[in-house]
């Protein structure tokens, strides 16, 4: 966690704003109570706080979520919208749909269902969460640079394949 935050730090002193970004974002998700050190260039602040601020919107959806879901330990996948074409769709109606931008809506409900997951295994595991904790970080790596709906299709099943791993009751 030290070395994402440290790494976001030299990415952002170098100019590079989205890498930074991203190690800012990881960093978080790791510990949500890490701080920068006291000495940063403003602009590092700045963009720290754009994660945090980030990361406590996607918190709030999954509290809304949470009060919409009555289940405690396993909950459903969040859908994504009604995107995928039928079986007997022609191929090109299929490429049509799977090179559909990605919406913010169904990339929200991703990240909303992975800080749920999240929560749930650091309740269940506390310290020993790691190798889960890392591969969740690379999934919602996946979610945000999803450019369409077949990358979110694929990230959603992405969490459901670690949900089978890691978050059985």
């Amino acid at each position: 966690m030290t070395l994402l935050l440290y790494e976001g730090i030299l990415l952002c002193e170098m100019g590079r704003f989205e890498p930074a970004r991203t190690a800012f974002h990881e960093a978080l998700l790791l510990r949500p109570d890490v701080e920068l050190p006291e000495n940063v260039a403003p602009k590092v602040e700045k963009e720290f706080e754009v994660i945090q601020k980030r990361i406590a919107r996607e918190k709030s959806l999954l509290l809304r979520e949470r009060m919409t879901v009555s289940s405690p330990l396993r909950q459903e996948s969040v859908p994504l919208p009604p995107s995928t074409p039928r079986a007997d769709a022609p191929s090109r109606e299929v490429r049509e749909a799977e090179a559909r931008p990605a919406t913010a809506s169904a990339r929200d409900s991703l990240l909303a269902r992975l800080l749920q997951l999240r929560e749930r295994l650091l309740k269940a595991n506390g310290s020993s969460t790691l190798v889960p904790l890392r591969e969740l970080v690379g999934i919602a790596r996946q979610i945000r640079t999803a450019g369409t709906e077949k990358d979110l299709q694929a990230a959603a099943q992405s969490i459901d394949a670690w949900e089978q791993q890691y978050a059985q009751p």
